[in-house]
């Protein structure tokens, strides 16, 4: 596997007003953080074992050992949460997920995850509603775009061109969430082969 790459899709779903800033074996990806809501292309690095670190002002900092391979090419979620300091405060706590390929196919496919803290948060997926609780996915078969409410009020409306795995992450506090999407790049390699 040597000079092989492996890749990855980073997603900044930390709900706040400042740039997260993630390092990549100790380097930054952005000197000046990447946005909230934004999402990467696919990041390329050597095949291996990766630690990704994410920092962002007044957040505990987060880290992860990321295992890349030119067969995979995870999401990577940073969130944020609520915690504890060690005298009882409450403070902001960043989180790192990696988010697995998922399985291709020769149509679009969507799924959701919400990378909140309540126990389940509810809301409607192109009108029927449905309970999300952290970190579990949600698969959505069967449509070719995907609407997304809360309270009645959109929160998101995603129709890709492409075929392809779409992962739409659900972020932020309540009473109004906020959605991004993800595309799932190994399935367009696998795709374009």
């Amino acid at each position: 596997m040597s000079g092989q790459a492996g890749f990855f899709s980073l997603v900044n779903a930390v709900d706040l007003t400042t740039n997260t800033i993630v390092s990549v074996d100790g380097r930054p990806l952005r000197s000046d953080g990447l946005k909230p809501g934004i999402v990467t292309g696919g990041l390329g690095f050597i095949a291996g074992t990766h630690r990704l670190d994410a920092t962002n002002d007044g957040c505990k900092p987060a880290s992860l050992s990321l295992q890349l391979s030119p067969g995979s090419s995870p999401i990577v979620i940073v969130y944020a949460v609520d915690g504890k300091n060690a005298s009882g405060q409450t403070i902001r706590e960043l989180r790192v997920f990696a988010h697995a390929n998922m399985a291709a196919g020769d149509k679009k496919s969507f799924s959701l995850i919400y990378t909140g803290q309540l126990p389940s948060v509810s809301i409607a997926v192109n009108g029927q509603t449905k309970t999300l609780q952290p970190l579990k996915e949600l698969a959505v078969p069967g449509v070719t775009s995907v609407r997304i409410d809360q309270n009645n009020q959109p929160i998101g409306q995603f129709s890709p061109t492409d075929v392809g795995n779409y992962l739409i992450i659900l972020f932020g506090n309540q009473p109004q969430l906020r959605a991004i999407l993800a595309e799932d790049i190994i399935f367009k390699q696998a795709g374009q082969r």
